[in-house]
């Protein structure tokens, strides 16, 4: 029993001269401030999570500084209340950013075709206004000269498909009525060329089995003349195309 006695006054010495020192909670002003802070650090005007009550030094961040200054004030409520209540905005964007901010308004939910589609709110060009474009304007809002590069880019990427065409497919790939014609009677010719000698073939043939035969003779003779005049003709005509040309080309 002395022994508990006797401990037990040390015990009450030692807190009688060496107090355990209570740390106090923030409040639940200060706490809500604190949550905001620790919601929007190391964010910046535009960024999805930045939240102006957290930019204590509203100077377009939330940083290093912002904590370490909420840290000095951390167990003043009014303090902390008076920041909750200061909800200005540091992070005005320029004139030019806000015309383009306003044409994306106009046009968005829009695609190529639609009355109000816009090809200058259509950032990436892929024919449609949409959350994207919004996104990557707001990732840039405060950045007024790439602003004014996307006013300046009227690129339309809705290009209108060519008509469909009708017509006659030309099997002889000219394009002229003249190159039609030298095409044309170049083909007679080598047909000509090949069924020619068939035909003086076949009168000769006619002509040996004649047997005298005044009139198979006859006819023979006729198929053989008939077959020169036609080559000389073809031969005629094409050397009459081929001076003309040359005259015309001289």
């Amino acid at each position: 029993m002395g022994k508990k006695i006797v401990i037990l006054l040390f015990v009450l010495l030692g807190i009688y001269f060496f107090p355990i020192p209570v740390f106090s909670a923030i409040g639940p002003i200060c706490q809500t401030l604190q949550n905001k802070i620790s919601a929007a650090y190391d964010s910046t005007c535009g960024d999805v999570n930045y939240d102006p009550v957290a930019d204590i030094d509203k100077d377009k961040d939330v940083d290093l500084y912002d904590l370490t200054v909420f840290n000095a004030k951390a167990f003043d409520e009014a303090w902390c209340q008076s920041r909750l209540d200061d909800t200005s905005v540091p992070c005005a964007i320029g004139p030019i950013c806000q015309t383009l901010q306003n044409k994306i308004s106009a046009a968005y939910d829009s695609t190529c075709g639609d009355v109000n589609y816009d090809p200058v709110a259509d950032i990436d060009k892929d024919k449609d206004v949409d959350l994207y474009d919004l996104t990557v304007f707001n990732a840039k809002a405060f950045d007024e000269a790439w602003c004014q590069s996307r006013l300046d880019d009227t690129s339309v990427p809705c290009a209108t498909p060519p008509p469909p065409t009708f017509g006659l497919i030309n099997p002889l790939a000219c394009n002229t009525i003249p190159e039609c014609i030298e095409k044309i009677i170049g083909f007679i010719f080598w047909v000509a060329m090949a069924i020619v000698p068939i035909i003086i073939i076949i009168a000769g043939f006619l002509f040996l089995t004649s047997g005298g035969d005044p009139e198979k003779v006859r006819t023979a003779k006729r198929i053989i003349l008939y077959a020169c005049i036609g080559l000389a003709i073809i031969l005629l005509a094409k050397g009459i195309i081929s001076l003309i040309k040359a005259i015309i080309g001289s």
